[in-house]
């Protein structure tokens, strides 16, 4: 009998040795069968050689010494792709409507994390993310594609770009709170909107997203009004075609539709008020629509401040109308769910809403795989081919005849890599541990058995009395129990590895948290259930312990400091660096004379530094002088 998928993914995730020869064995992955979105064939039984993160074949003998993966009643898919995610927010959360002035780039990073994870675990091994504070969604990107964290392959857009006032300003609040710029995607004319667009794709956006119209989830007018004017809009295709990038366009209203088509933009996202004159414009043109349906069922809107409500009440009925309207009009249609607007991770369950709106379960697919690919301009992914990603999803089911098995993902793999998609358990109430010795530190003493209970994450009691009946046992075997380690002096934001002298310089606070996401990973399974974080940048650790709390990323418990704090030029400045470059103040811990240094200790206090490290000599891993002199002054 074939074993479940779970228990062979398992197998393949546990074994060092498979993972160290990933690159040099194939892996022939297995399934009852497999949709060619190609041709719509379903393929039965089916084979996929995989070497290097690449398709070496489809069917065919396997080849000598491979290992297979023979995953059951399944069907095998491409790695499905979306088109609209924001991995950086949530606004299923009650709190979402503070975010612009209570987040920050490295919490954004992190939250980013997390979500990417879950979206990967969905069976989207793409996505195209279209708006993100602090360049966040780049810094994601890095991260994922340097092996930092686990997630999608991310194509980033940097900020949204909108006019002042519009769907992507951050609007709302009272003069002079939260105002942005061109840097940050908000721009007013058409060489504002050149320099909007330069600004993103000069710090890594790979798709540029506009605002053409108002939108639903934000403080200003009419759901459909055209927001960005049309010569604006044309500026910014312009530019964009000049890097190479494509142009989506958060577009509801006909008019504002209209203008972005007209201009050349590659896709309108949403797409709600859509009438036969735009459609037969995006038709004529090639233009792909990217609904985003799922959401009007899914939104918190007991969430809603009431005049975002009220929009959203405006707008659902004719999002159905729209989309039904594209079907007839023969219209490019792609795949994208709006993710952060319901819970990262139902990304799939958009395609039940289509089929059920009367796309076929195939183009739906299609969709999310073939189409999405022609979309973001790359032929490397979106079928099952020779060459291709080894990007591969499984599900429990025939999505031809039951759409809803897009939902029941038993099966990813992202580049040849198998992705854990075995769902937490929750964690049992009481557990018992024991373990052939326990270390008294206290004491000085080892006892044998070590025999701890612990109920609700405390130790309830240590020895075999008091032990709930219905307690889980975890029986460790020949092992020595101690209390969880503490480290006093880390720096989990930072690797002085190559290339660390330059990082201050090219790094982003995202980049660091994510960085930080890594090692509190590492640093957890080493042990250590503790530690001190003496100093870090941009307050990344303050984002890091929260994040943590709040179980986005794993890692130990946190005491961060915030900003170390020293003199100008300092150890724990910023040295080696031209005038003007890197410049500190005490806000970032840099302080000169005792009401500096004040200024600079209430400054890591009111940001979430729980102790405080300054830097009262010279360093070695600093520009500075001698390695002991002294540098803070007595005073």
């Amino acid at each position: 009998m074939t074993p479940p998928a779970g228990s062979l993914l398992l197998a393949l995730l546990l074994s060092p040795a498979a993972l160290a020869a990933q690159d040099s064995l194939a892996t022939v992955v297995r399934a009852a069968r497999m949709l060619d979105v190609s041709t719509g064939r379903m393929t039965s039984p089916a084979s996929v050689s995989v070497r290097a993160g690449r398709i070496e074949a489809v069917g065919g003998a396997v080849p000598a010494g491979s290992r297979v993966l023979d995953l059951g009643d399944v069907t095998l898919l491409p790695g499905l792709i979306d088109l609209h995610t924001h991995l950086t927010s949530d606004l299923s959360t009650p709190d979402w409507v503070a975010e612009p002035v209570r987040g920050t780039p490295a919490s954004w990073a992190l939250r980013g994390a997390m979500n990417a994870r879950i979206t990967l675990r969905a069976g989207f091994t793409t996505v195209r993310d279209v708006g993100a504070g602090g360049f966040s969604d780049v810094a994601l990107m890095r991260a994922i594609d340097g092996g930092l964290i686990p997630g999608p392959r991310v194509v980033p857009s940097g900020h949204a770009i909108g006019i002042t006032g519009g769907h992507c300003d951050a609007t709302g609040w009272a003069p002079g709170i939260a105002e942005q710029g061109p840097e940050t995607g908000v721009a007013d004319g058409p060489e504002s909107v050149i320099r909007a667009v330069r600004y993103q794709v000069k710090h890594g956006a790979k798709a540029i997203k506009l605002c053409a119209t108002a939108g639903v989830l934000s403080f200003e007018g009419s759901v459909g009004a055209q927001q960005m004017a049309d010569e604006e809009i044309r500026a910014a295709v312009r530019e964009a075609q000049r890097h190479d990038l494509p142009v989506a366009a958060h577009a509801h209203g006909p008019e504002g539709t209209l203008a972005a088509v007209r201009a050349g933009v590659a896709s309108i996202e949403h797409g709600s008020v859509l009438t036969p004159p735009v459609l037969a414009a995006m038709k004529q043109r090639g233009t792909w629509l990217v609904p985003t349906l799922y959401l009007r069922q899914a939104i918190r809107r007991d969430l809603l401040p009431p005049p975002i409500r009220a929009k959203m009440d405006e707008v659902t009925p004719l999002m159905d109308r729209s989309f039904r309207l594209a079907l007839r009009s023969g219209v490019k249609i792609a795949f994208g769910t709006d993710a952060s607007v319901f819970p990262h991770g139902q990304n799939a369950r958009e395609f039940a809403v289509r089929v059920k709106l009367g796309q076929t379960p195939l183009e739906a697919i299609r969709g999310a795989t073939l189409y999405a690919a022609q979309v973001l301009g790359v032929e490397d992914r979106g079928v099952i081919a020779r060459g291709k990603l080894a990007d591969l999803v499984a599900v429990r089911g025939n999505p031809l005849r039951d759409i809803g098995s897009l939902e029941r993902v038993a099966f990813v793999m992202k580049g040849g890599e198998v992705v854990d998609v075995t769902p937490p358990l929750p964690a049992p109430m009481a557990v018992v541990v024991r373990a052939a010795r326990m270390v008294d530190v206290e004491r000085g003493a080892v006892v044998s058995p070590g025999v701890v209970v612990v109920d609700s994450g405390r130790i309830r009691s240590v020895g075999g009395a008091g032990i709930p009946a219905d307690a889980k046992t975890i029986d460790l075997g020949d092992l020595t129990l101690l209390p969880g380690l503490i480290d006093a002096h880390t720096h989990l934001t930072a690797d002085y590895n190559r290339g660390w002298e330059l990082r201050p310089a090219q790094e982003t606070p995202g980049d660091r948290a994510l960085r930080g996401a890594r090692n509190a990973g590492i640093t957890l399974r080493a042990g250590f259930t503790t530690v001190r974080d003496l100093g870090a940048s941009d307050f990344a650790d303050i984002a890091l312990i929260r994040a943590i709390a709040d179980g986005w990323v794993p890692g130990p418990r946190m005491i961060p400091s915030g900003h170390a704090i020293g003199i100008t030029g300092g150890h724990c400045d910023e040295t080696g660096w031209a005038p003007g470059v890197l410049q500190r103040g005490p806000e970032q811990g840099i302080a000169d004379g005792p009401d500096g240094v004040m200024a600079a200790v209430r400054n890591q206090a009111k940001y979430g530094a729980k102790v405080i490290k300054i830097c009262a000599t010279a360093g070695v891993l600093s520009h500075d002088a001698t390695v002991g002199a002294q540098q803070l002054s007595d005073a």
